[in-house]
């Protein structure tokens, strides 16, 4: 392993060398399989995504949040486990097979302290939309404190070669960060890592090949936010994704997609100094503001592709979100008025199925059918 460095000297780990959990994101297909994410990629050649969150926060049942993370209450497992954050000594551990983890322990007033990490596997098997949802969730019904925050920039056209990216830095032509450091892998794999800044401040970047570490044929940009940088981050994002209900939801996502790629690449890049050296005179080099530009074009299309609607999806929907509210109405409504309702909705419903709904529901009937025959 080769290691350069510039600036204050910055140690090092194994977290810097990019060894992250695989991320997921817009393409909604497995990382190791990237004849499939580069079919399914926008042809723009760039994608944004989250690559991790964890927080802390305080509520007075655990359960709810549970049945929130993953409504099948087989994929977890609890287990006592001590573990001290800062001030807080949780002793109990839920886990799923995704990798979702949940410490969390009694506070002497009776509310639960729980902390939340949602690795890179997680975001792996949701599209974006699905991740702000969920942020939504845990920010407003579970009072998630973020602590940190991961997201990542995929360039599939690798725009800025690492050659170019490393003479800049070595002639200080670089701006928004003083440490920096270079590592090149020795393996068989292959691969390299910048990073830049302090890897122990709030906010921190790192660009690696992907394509050793996760199969990605991309140079990825990812930004590292913490503690104060992450929870502002959680609770601007949070704010944006409540605004404008009115518009389309591909356009809603486009736009999102673009603020997070905007805060990948916010407040600092490459540009050639002058003499003075005053910052605000400085031009971005050539290569970085022809990257920057591209990335901002109109034609630049950010959608998420919608995940293929599948039987086993369908009813897993239905039993997270279709059978709570029918439920509530049930027991709301009475027999009667709950039949009314039913009937009323099915109505709407025949008036707006498509040929596909009409696929689907015979589909439904048969497993169902299926089912109840076997129960």
């Amino acid at each position: 392993m080769t290691v350069f460095s510039g600036g204050s000297s910055v140690a090092l780990d194994q977290e810097d060398l990019g060894n992250a959990a695989p991320a997921g994101g817009f393409c909604n297909t497995p990382l190791n399989r990237h004849d499939e994410m580069a079919q399914s990629c926008p042809l723009s050649g760039f994608e944004v995504r989250y690559d991790y969150l964890s927080g802390i926060g305080v509520i007075p049942n655990i359960k709810p949040l549970l049945d929130y993370l993953d409504p099948v209450s087989e994929k977890w497992a609890i287990e006592p486990h001590g573990y001290t954050k800062g001030p807080h000594h949780f002793k109990i551990l839920a886990r799923t097979v995704e990798g979702i983890r949940v410490h969390f322990y009694d506070r002497d007033d009776g509310a639960i302290v729980y902390r939340l990490t949602l690795p890179g596997g997680w975001f792996a098997s949701r599209t974006l939309r699905d991740s702000i949802r969920m942020f939504s969730g845990l920010y407003h019904a579970y009072k998630l404190r973020a602590t940190r925050v991961d997201i990542a920039f995929d360039d599939y056209r690798r725009s800025c070669s690492v050659g170019a990216m490393k003479k800049a830095l070595k002639q200080k032509n670089y701006y928004g960060f003083i440490n920096w450091t270079f590592i090149e892998s020795s393996s068989q794999k292959g691969g390299w890592t910048l990073g830049l800044g302090s890897r122990n401040s709030t906010r921190y970047v790192r660009v690696y090949d992907a394509l050793p570490l996760h199969g990605i044929d991309a140079t990825r940009y990812e930004l590292e936010l913490k503690e104060k940088h992450a929870q502002t981050f959680f609770e601007l994002v949070n704010g944006v994704a409540r605004l404008d209900r009115g518009a389309s939801s591909d356009g809603r996502d486009s736009a999102y997609a673009r603020n997070l790629a905007a805060f990948v690449f916010d407040g600092w890049g490459f540009a050639k100094r002058p003499n003075d050296q005053h910052l605000s005179r400085a031009k971005p080099i050539p290569w970085w503001r022809r990257f920057r530009n591209r990335i901002g074009e109109s034609e630049l299309v950010l959608n998420i592709p919608k995940p293929e609607r599948t039987l086993s999806r369908t009813f897993a929907w239905m039993d997270r979100q279709v059978a709570p509210t029918l439920s509530a109405l049930a027991d709301g409504l009475g027999a009667r008025g709950f039949k009314r309702y039913i009937s009323g909705l099915v109505s709407t419903g025949r008036s707006n199925r498509s040929s596909y709904g009409d696929a689907m529901a015979a589909a439904l009937v048969a497993s169902i059918a299926g089912f109840l025959d076997s129960a």
